[in-house]
């Protein structure tokens, strides 16, 4: 099935002539926007641009696809219109909890989608340490939560959202003198900027180095920072290194403010969740959010948002 996105930024780079100005007017980041167009070309198995170095001029088959594209976006605007008045009777809060804080660049895009639909819907996203996010989600202060550490708490209940992977980062500061490649052991003798004991990257840090009988909690802590913004700013300024998620590192790393450096048998994937508790009885705004969360066109966007986001980086 055509995914109405990714129509919607083939449209825009067929009007520009160039996939950054496309992603500055979509809001987007260069590497999404080619993500959309190479997965829109896979799935047509046509090729709509022709490249030539970082110019790109629409293909025969492109030009032939442009008008009934439009088309497509159009009727699908139409479809909407009529589908938010049907559904202008929807309205109150929702409330989603996360303890992963580069989820929020995934669900700002999505939640954009689901208040066009539901105009009269009222969204907050409270960002909370893993324990705070548990509590309210069982005692039915949250509708929904997003977290990657699952099996913590019994009492909710979990679908897939997005795969992320957490990276060691380091400062491209010839100065810094540390490897591509470090064994375990040697993140013992680093200084470290981490985010908050209870935050669900130091969990997932800490469990993956425990076959190496390392304990996060003899790390050399120099800093302790919420924002991830900030953690990667004192980073690139050399105040030491830090494992986060390489959504949210892929931005700094493509600019070449930091780098990956590679830990020697660590790998940590990791699979985020969207959360709700069990015996919580959701509102119908809440039901509507999950059957939104649950269509084949949302799970596809956000692939393509998880995707295309993070650029093919190299340790450098």
């Amino acid at each position: 099935m055509l995914d109405i996105h990714a129509l919607q930024v083939f449209f825009e780079a067929s009007k520009t002539g160039s996939f950054t100005a496309a992603a500055r007017t979509l809001n987007m980041t260069q590497p999404a926007v080619s993500m959309q167009i190479k997965t829109l070309e896979d799935y047509l198995q046509v090729q709509l641009f022709e490249r030539q170095g970082r110019s790109i001029h629409l293909s025969k088959a492109g030009q032939a696809f442009v008008p009934l594209a439009r088309q497509i976006i159009e009727m699908t605007i139409k479809a909407e219109k009529m589908i938010r008045g049907a559904n202008s009777a929807v309205m109150g809060n929702l409330t989603i909890g996360t303890s992963v804080p580069s989820a929020n660049r995934v669900l700002v895009h999505l939640l954009a989608r689901f208040q066009k639909l539901y105009p009269n819907v009222r969204i907050s996203l409270p960002l909370v340490s893993q324990e705070e996010l548990l509590d309210k989600l069982t005692s039915g202060i949250y509708d929904f939560g997003v977290l990657n550490v699952v099996g913590r708490c019994e009492q909710v209940t979990c679908m897939p959202f997005f795969d992320d992977r957490i990276v060691l980062v380091a400062p491209t500061m010839p100065a810094f003198g540390l490897e591509r490649e470090i064994e375990p052991a040697e993140l013992l003798n680093q200084h470290f900027v981490c985010q908050d004991h209870h935050s669900a990257c130091r969990y997932a840090v800490g469990d993956a180095l425990k076959p190496y009988d390392i304990d996060i909690n003899e790390f050399d802590i120099r800093m302790e920072i919420g924002s991830h913004s900030a953690i990667i700013a004192a980073v690139e300024h050399g105040v030491g290194v830090s494992f986060i998620s390489l959504l949210e590192a892929a931005p700094a790393l493509a600019q070449g403010q930091i780098r990956i450096v590679d830990v020697r048998g660590v790998r940590l994937n990791t699979h985020v969740h969207m959360a709700a508790s069990k015996a919580h009885i959701t509102t119908p705004v809440g039901i509507k959010f999950q059957a939104f969360m649950e269509h084949p066109q949302t799970i596809a966007h956000t692939r393509l948002l998880t995707q295309g986001a993070i650029p093919d980086v190299q340790s450098a």
